[in-house]
């Protein structure tokens, strides 16, 4: 009896184990840097179980410094926002049910950036 209560406990945490996690969302990023320094263009368009293709969220933001109009960092949409410090694009969302997403990428900004960045982190 003991044999069969240790190997029917196995057997479920190893069923359990083959289970695919959740998936949180995801953001298709497209991201291009200059021509000038300091320019960066960025968009992004967050989808998930909760927000399917036609619900999608869409965001865009620009960082022109030194263009004649300057503009220092600005999304269209207050929930989103980026950073890229040369190496690594980060990007982040507060959905409107109040959870703030997080997602990175390497991305050096010699070409054009254009993937999919994974949820790694929510805090609700």
């Amino acid at each position: 009896m003991q044999f069969s209560a240790v190997l029917l406990a196995l057997a479920a945490s190893a069923s359990a184990a083959v289970l695919p996690r959740q998936e949180m969302g995801q953001w298709a990023v497209t991201a291009s840097v200059g021509p000038a320094p300091g320019y960066v263009y960025l968009h992004a368009e967050f989808t998930s179980d909760e927000y399917p293709g036609d619900k999608k969220l869409r965001s865009t933001c620009v960082e022109a410094p030194n263009a004649e109009l300057p503009v220092a960092h600005r999304c269209d949409r207050a929930a989103f926002d980026f950073q890229w410090d040369g190496k690594v694009l980060n990007v982040q969302q507060t959905l409107p049910s109040g959870a703030t997403l997080f997602g990175s990428a390497p991305y050096d900004g010699s070409s054009d950036f254009d993937g999919v960045i994974p949820v790694e982190k929510a805090i609700i």
